[in-house]
């Protein structure tokens, strides 16, 4: 039909979407809103929506080519004025290792076997503090995003009591529990109140009669 073309276009294929789509996020079409924030951005285009998606968009989006021609009346392409060429985005590359992932992940779902409505695991070396795994679950299929979503599915999605988007590794509130003990002691050694060999009797509690008296 005149006036309309057929053009080739690239797209996101999230593989192990479920074990990563906390870390990855999703993309979506960009609003009118944005358009208006970022004029050298197309209308058809999609940006980051959550995640790494969100947080290098600018890394990740490349700037797309572009062509202007003349055309008749009958929209025949008479010649062509000018084009740019498109410039890929930039590659990012995590500390995330894939098979630890989805070890944690399905070791995780195991242990909770539905009894929970969700879970969060955290996996860091040590040596340099590089994040090596990130969990949370439930999860969710980012693809869904990218193939298509209808808004009534994604209505139920955001009202399911379990909060499939809620990333608890990195946006949930816990009790520290014993992970503060070491903060505590690097501090009580900074301040030289203990020394390394200083033995403290725990007899489970502690009782503070004043907590405004300094001894």
């Amino acid at each position: 039909f005149a006036g309309f073309a057929v053009a080739r276009n690239s797209t996101r294929e999230y593989v192990f979407a479920d074990y990563f789509s906390h870390i990855l996020g999703y993309t979506a079409k960009i609003s009118p809103q944005e358009v208006k924030k970022h004029p050298d951005y197309f209308l058809t285009e999609r940006v980051g929506r959550t995640g790494l998606e969100l947080q290098y968009q600018s890394v990740l989006r490349g700037q797309p080519g572009k062509k202007e021609i003349e055309i008749d009346f009958l929209g025949r392409e008479v010649r062509q004025i000018s084009q740019t060429q498109p410039r890929p985005g930039n590659n990012i590359v995590l500390n995330i290792d894939s098979k630890l992932q989805r070890k944690i992940y399905d070791t995780l779902g195991k242990a909770i076997n539905g009894e929970s409505k969700g879970a969060a695991a955290i996996a860091l070396d040590p040596r340099n503090g590089k994040l090596l795994a990130l969990v949370s679950l439930p999860s969710f299929d980012n693809n869904l995003f990218i193939r298509g979503l209808s808004s009534q599915d994604l209505s139920l999605m955001e009202e399911s009591a379990s909060k499939p988007f809620f990333n608890r590794s990195i946006s949930g509130q816990y009790p520290p529990g014993s992970t503060i003990k070491p903060l505590v002691a690097a501090a009580a050694l900074e301040e030289r109140l203990i020394s390394p060999t200083t033995k403290i009797e725990c007899l489970g509690s502690i009782s503070v009669p004043s907590q405004y008296n300094p001894d």
